[in-house]
Order: C-alpha cells, then sequence, then structure tokens
C-alpha cells in the first residue's frame, strides 16, 4: 500500500524535526568549540525557537476553527517568549537584578501556557462560532495575581526568599509558599486541560 504525498511530506517534516532536536542535543553534549564561547546554546536555541515558529505557522495553516487557532498561536508566542528570556538570560552579561528580574519573567508564560491549554482544551471539535463561557474568565484572576506575587518578589521574597544579601538566581534562595502555590496552579490547570480532552 502506497503511502499519499501528504503522508509522506507529514513524515518527513517529522524526520527533520527529531534530526534539528538530534543536533540541539549533541549541541548540549558537545559544547562549544574552543575560542567560540557560547555557539553551542545559540545553536540549541535557534533550533528550538525554529520549530516552535514552524509549528505556530503550522497552527495557522492546519486549524480551521478560529478560536482554537487563537489559543494555540497564543501558546506558540508564549513558548518563544520564553525561549528568548532564557536565551537572553544566559547569553548577555546582565547585571543581578537584571539576571533576577528576566528569571521572575519566565513565571508570566509558565502560568499562561496552562490556562491557555485549557482554553484550548474547551474549545476544540467546536463550531466555528463556539465562544467559551464567561465564567472562564475568572480564571484570569488567580493567574495574573501568581503573575504579580512573582514579578515583585524582591519587595516581599514571599515565593523566592534570598538566603545573602546579593539576592542572586543561581545560588542562595528558597522556595516560599506562594512558589508552591504557582506550582500549584499550573499543575491543576494542565491536568484540568488534560481531564477536559479525555
Amino acid at each position: 500500500m502506497s503511502l499519499s504525498a501528504a503522508k509522506k511530506r507529514d513524515i518527513l517534516i517529522c524526520c527533520i524535526a527529531a534530526l534539528l532536536i538530534l543536533c540541539a542535543m549533541a549541541a548540549r553534549i558537545l559544547g562549544s568549540p574552543e575560542g567560540a564561547p557560547g555557539l553551542s546554546s545559540m545553536i540549541r536555541n535557534g533550533i528550538y525557537m525554529g520549530l516552535t515558529a514552524a509549528w505556530g505557522v503550522s497552527v495557522q495553516r492546519r486549524i480551521i476553527q478560529a478560536q482554537t487557532r487563537r489559543y494555540l498561536i497564543a501558546i506558540a508566542l508564549l513558548m518563544l517568549l520564553w525561549l528568548t528570556e532564557r536565551a537572553i538570560k544566559y547569553e548577555f552579561n546582565l547585571s543581578a537584578a537584571s539576571a533576577r528580574r528576566l528569571w521572575y519573567s519566565y513565571y508570566i508564560p509558565i502560568l499562561l501556557i496552562p490556562l491557555i491549554t485549557v482554553f484550548t482544551a474547551m474549545s476544540l471539535g467546536k463550531p466555528e462560532n463556539y465562544k467559551l463561557p464567561g465564567w472562564t474568565r475568572l480564571l484570569y484572576i488567580p493567574t495574573f495575581a501568581f503573575m504579580a506575587m512573582v514579578l515583585t518578589n524582591d519587595r516581599h521574597q514571599l515565593a523566592f526568599r534570598f538566603l545573602t544579601e546579593r539576592m542572586s538566581d543561581g545560588a542562595g534562595y528558597a522556595h516560599v509558599f506562594f512558589y508552591y502555590a504557582v506550582v500549584g496552579w499550573a499543575i491543576g490547570l494542565m491536568l484540568a486541560s488534560v481531564g477536559i480532552i479525555l
């Protein structure tokens, strides 16, 4: 039984994506060559950002239901934001305060991706004009509250308590109550989305 042209194209795309992921893993294991510090990390970031962008473009072309398409594109953009934040933090020589703020900003996609995943799960298989029920907007309240708690951590240290004066993100800190609440909320949203899909 011969494969259709579309199936062959899908297999080729999957093989190229798998090969790129293997290249990123190899770059991590092998590290940067002598005289080119950070090259390995730049290659990895470029591969992951390229794959994420390609996935976003494919969603734009393949998904017909407008609401689901918007949510999936938003997830792709948030993933790109996260990868960009990590690349900036680790590739540039930032002050301790700037690196810490960038680290806090990771929690924007960490919290929004699970929330939008719930909205996506609720939109799957629905008619073109389907809109989420109004009560789902209430889910934004705890999400943005947790985000605000992390972004303002320097003022209260209720998510991360720093054990040294330097207040760095690399060492000398402990997780505090709001960190566990943030992680619990994100995990709860992901489990809810899986439950909705099932």
